[in-house]
Parts: C-alpha cells; structure tokens; sequence
C-alpha cells in the first residue's frame, strides 16, 4: 500500500514540478490530474470487493495513461521550473486546499483497497499502474 500512494503523490508532485507561471495551461493539467484522483478516490469508495477495486484502479491508470503526454509536453516545455520541498509555488496557491484534501481522503479511500490488496485481480491492476507510473517518470 505504501508504494502505492507513494505513486499517486509522485504523480501529483511530478506534475506540479512540471508545470509553469508561464501559461494558464500547466494550471489545467494540474486540475485534470486532480479530477483523475477526485474520481479514483470515488470509485475506490463506490467498491464492494476486488473486482471493484481493481476497476478503480484500472480506470485511475486509464486515466492517467491519458495525461502522460501532457505531463511530459509540459516537462519538456519548462524545464526550468523546480518544486523545492513540499510547498507550493505561489502561482499554484489556489490548489493547495484541494490537493490537502484529496490527500486526506485517498488515505480513507485505500481502506476499501487493504482487504483485497492480495486478489490477482487488484495485483495485476496495481502492477499495471505502477507500469503506467514508471512511464511517466521516464
């Protein structure tokens, strides 16, 4: 469990360390990148058992396969741009309530996760996100 919200941060902070004052774009990838958690924590919350589960985490990856390129269009745009630490840059403040609150409540949310973390249908949608969390890294 702990690799797994380990990931989901790393693709949180990847995409604030990614993005840039210079264009109201970065800030669209990075509310996109929120929805995509906002709707896996409700999909991991709306699951009764590991077929749920694993649909949560199957669509969270889809989700998120989908936002690789603009992660990586916008990496490659700014490179210049650097989050130092955990605080959030001033041009991103009006996120900073949002992205607390979606921490606190994945936390919550793998609760419905832990149960069924050894079902071959959760395994292999988490080592498919983790596939798809390694690519983004790249």
């Amino acid at each position: 469990m702990k690799k797994l919200t380990l990931f989901i941060v790393m693709a949180v902070i990847f995409t604030l360390a990614a993005c840039s004052s210079k264009s109201s774009e970065p800030k669209a990838v990075l509310n996109d990148l929120l929805d995509v958690n906002e709707a896996f924590i409700n999909n991991l919350e709306k699951s009764t058992d590991a077929s749920g589960v694993a649909a949560a985490i199957d669509q969270y990856t889809a989700d998120m396969k989908s936002l690789i390129p603009r992660l990586k269009e916008m990496k490659a745009k700014y490179p210049d741009f650097d989050m130092k630490g955990d605080k959030m840059p001033e041009e991103f403040k009006e996120f900073e309530g949002r992205f607390t609150e979606i921490g606190s409540k994945m936390m919550k949310a793998y609760s419905k996760l832990m149960p069924h973390m050894a079902d071959p249908k959760v395994v292999k949608a988490q080592e498919n996100m983790v596939k798809i969390m390694q690519d983004m890294a790249k």
